[in-house]
């Protein structure tokens, strides 16, 4: 991403319903930033399993790259049964392993720049390597230093290459040996971080040596020049890691290079470090750092895989783990969400951790709004929650207060509208709106303040909310999800001071965003705003227009929703009471109460 340029969409859990529509739309505009004769490149590629659903994704999303564009994907792997298709119809070109071998000539070329060779040596360097460049380098490597070629090596190109791999490293010093074999778990070696993790003050000479010798070697400029192994070497280098050292050394070195990639955002491959090194604590660390980046990023199943992937023992001992797994299981799961986070809550209260009591119960209080079903259970988090809330907490951040105090103004205002409390969250959520919190979070207050001036009837604060939401919406980086939910609650603002006919544009826009953006789970968001505009219709007394709108309702509403079959009996309900017809009025009544 350029400066000032937004990010390209995270797959947060809005999107999980329809992750393929999701996958073409990111193509789409990725393919969109990229100037006329580029080339995205997607290496090592085999190293995705055959199973994974990327490659549907991927194939799927061939149909985007647009004319000037190109799309490789470079693997040792024939290409997965999702591209079958592709194959077939001729959308994609398929460059086998024999188009791509070296000739007789481009091997001679290769040879000239590097040593002098005999034409018949040259020929049977050539014939033994297959016309596989790799194994041609190696081969010339070997040649150079005077080796002779095995007369048995092992089948496949694999094997050429773990020999000549090693030919290669068993020439040079003890000292570089290491420093490769320690390298070698870096995803990508920055020369600063190569010398503090061995020691070794030649680190950018060894790997420009080795670079600019064509030895598997690759390199990035910049500030500081950034190196990284050819997929086979650094499985080779790894390999002799395991044979160099002992357990406890290794499991030293893989701590140490966990630790020292991190500040290089390579967050997966630190923990991965650190879980082979038995690191716990520093993989612990690791994830409370940066779980609420990973859950903005849509990224609450990485998340959830790391807590698991730690001993049971350091979950069970850490309630903050814990609570980071409940969060995580908000959006997708609420019942298991909820499991979690009582658990955490059980653990914060025992140790008498004020933050994690109060943080746990407005997670909790998250997963009955997901919900949007059942509110009586809230009761006793509301009696829990209001004594910490009042004892003048410490809280860590702006954004945690904002967060605990807009959980709380919902659960009050569908359980205890009454209590003043509510009025006390009304204000302060306000207040912090006005300061340097992110523009999303400011919405959602907006969003949730003007539920409560709806509900509440309180037109006149309405205004004022309105006043502050609608130039948040104007700035980039709102999320489709926020922008949906703000145009739900400002229809009913819209309705109720009789603007009916506003109501018409905004449903149309929610409709836009939910089809343009693939949110296929924001049923109940669609079936809502469809409520409000049939209230329009029947405002205006265009019964045929209301008529359309109960149907479109009925499509939408999901039965497993209480709330969804709740608005289409109320819906019902209220175009038969204004055509008159009264009988039927009374038949959905019933239901509407039950």
């Amino acid at each position: 991403t350029r400066k000032g340029q937004r990010p390209l969409p995270a797959l947060t859990p809005e999107y999980l319903q329809d992750v393929e529509g999701f996958a073409r739309r990111f193509f789409r505009e990725l393919f969109a930033r990229l100037p006329k004769g580029a080339a995205l490149i997607l290496d090592n590629y085999q190293e995705v399993a055959p199973g994974q659903q990327f490659h549907q994704f991927l194939a799927q999303s061939v149909d985007e790259v647009p004319e000037g564009l190109v799309l490789v994907a470079i693997s040792r792997r024939d290409p997965p049964d999702a591209y079958a298709r592709l194959v077939a119809n001729e959308n994609v070109r398929l460059v086998e392993w024999d188009a791509l071998k070296l000739t007789l000539e481009e091997a001679r070329a290769i040879a000239g720049n590097r040593t002098r060779l005999e034409d018949a040596e040259l020929g049977r360097l050539y014939a033994r390597s297959g016309g596989w460049a790799a194994g041609f380098t190696l081969m010339l490597e070997g040649s150079r230093r005077d080796d002779g070629l095995a007369p048995d090596l092992g089948a496949g190109r694999d094997a050429l290459f773990d020999y000549f791999a090693a030919q290669i490293f068993a020439k040079i010093p003890r000292i570089e040996q290491e420093f490769l074999a320690a390298t070698a778990y870096l995803p990508q070696v920055p020369v600063s971080v190569a010398r503090e993790l061995t020691g070794n003050a030649d680190s950018g000479t060894i790997l420009e040596d080795l670079y600019r010798r064509h030895l598997f070697t690759h390199r990035r400029s910049g500030e500081e020049p950034t190196y990284w192994y050819h997929a086979l070497f650094r499985e080779f280098l790894l390999a002799q890691a395991d044979r160099f050292w002992p357990d406890g050394q290794r499991r030293g070195i893989q701590r140490r290079a966990g630790q020292l990639i991190v500040a290089h955002g390579h967050l997966e491959a630190a923990f991965d470090l650190l879980c082979q090194a038995q690191a716990w604590q520093e993989g612990e660390a690791l994830i409370l750092r940066q779980a609420s980046w990973l859950l903005g990023q849509g990224r609450g199943e990485t998340l959830r895989g790391w807590i698991v992937a730690l001993p049971n023992a350091s979950v069970e001992a850490n309630a903050w783990l814990r609570y980071w797994l409940g969060l995580s299981l908000v959006p997708v799961d609420q019942v298991q969400a909820r499991v979690q986070l009582e658990d955490a809550f059980g653990a914060f209260r025992k140790s008498a951790d004020t933050l994690g009591q109060m943080r746990s119960i407005s997670s909790i209080i998250d997963t009955y709004f997901f919900e949007w079903s059942h509110w009586e259970p809230l009761d006793p988090w509301i009696e829990a929650l209001e004594p910490l809330m009042l004892g003048s907490p410490a809280y860590p951040s702006r954004e945690v207060e904002f967060d605990i105090h807009c959980s709380m103004l919902i659960a009050m205002l569908y359980r205890h509208p009454g209590h003043p409390m509510l009025q006390v969250c009304i204000d302060r959520v306000t207040s912090l709106i006005e300061t340097d919190l992110d523009v999303n979070r400011k919405v959602v207050g907006a969003t949730l303040l003007l539920t409560f001036c709806n509900l509440a009837s309180r037109l006149d604060l309405g205004q004022h909310i309105v006043a502050i939401g609608e130039p948040l919406l104007k700035q980039p980086g709102v999320t489709p999800l926020n922008r949906v939910w703000w145009c739900n609650r400002l229809t009913f603002y819209l309705n109720a001071r009789g603007d009916h006919e506003a109501v018409r544009g905004l449903a149309q826009e929610v409709r836009d965003i939910i089809e343009s953006h693939g949110l296929k789970g924001l049923t109940g968001a669609a079936v809502l705003v469809e409520w409000h505009l049939g209230w329009a219709e029947m405002a205006m007394k265009q019964w045929d227009e209301a008529a359309r709108v109960v149907q479109r309702m009925e499509q939408l509403a999901r039965k497993s929703r209480p709330s969804d079959q709740l608005l289409v009996t109320e819906a019902r309900l209220r175009l038969a009471m204004c055509r008159g017809d009264l009988a039927l009025a009374l038949r959905d009544a019933p239901r509407a109460l039950e």
